[in-house]
């Protein structure tokens, strides 16, 4: 039995070494990813109705797309995650897939594209981009940033029901606590 206190005693000394005090220095509001969903999840569950479709665009674990399964949310294409649109871009394959990707988002026109805005999800390396111009001129031309955050931005498409509600109050939009708040655009 002493072996196993003595164990655990070093494993938690040991453990003590590896921990990120920084993060824990941060205010609940903006520590990790927990906080992401929950924002995404309130904003979008006043909005959704069961019809409505939706999309993300992360790496697997930032939250946007566990926002979608809270709220039991239809994904509007088969791409659940969307690095694979980043990377080996001129790869046949990814080429294939982001034309794919396009095709089924076109065809869908979800209501709402949740892409996440951390620049640690994106691989860093040779034939590694952070730009997709078909989904961006996509966007642009169907959508408007609807909240706008720090971590993600969400994007509504112009014939939504709420659009001219969430247009109004995107440039009012009160700033929500801790540094990583959401802001309107630069303009």
């Amino acid at each position: 039995m002493r072996a196993f206190a003595w164990a655990a005693a070093m494993y938690v000394f040991a453990g003590s070494f590896y921990m990120n005090y920084d993060a824990l220095a941060q205010p609940p509001s903006v520590r990790g990813f927990y906080t992401r969903t929950t924002r995404i999840k309130q904003w979008l569950s006043t909005r959704l109705s069961p019809s409505d479709t939706v999309q993300g665009i992360e790496w697997a674990f930032c939250g946007i797309h566990h926002a979608f399964l809270e709220l039991g949310a239809r994904p509007a294409t088969k791409t659940v995650w969307g690095e694979v649109l980043y990377h080996h871009a001129s790869h046949p394959l990814v080429k294939s897939l982001r034309a794919g990707f396009m095709a089924q988002l076109q065809a869908a026109r979800p209501r709402f594209i949740v892409q996440s805005l951390d620049p640690s999800e994106f691989i860093q390396g040779a034939d590694s981009v952070r730009t997709f111009p078909e989904f961006d001129s996509f966007l642009s031309a169907n959508y408007f940033p609807a909240l706008d955050s720090s971590e993600f931005l969400i994007w509504e498409i112009d014939t939504s029901p709420t659009a001219s509600a969430d247009r109004e109050k995107y440039c009012e939009r009160a700033v929500e606590q801790g540094p990583q708040e959401d802001q309107p655009p630069a303009r």
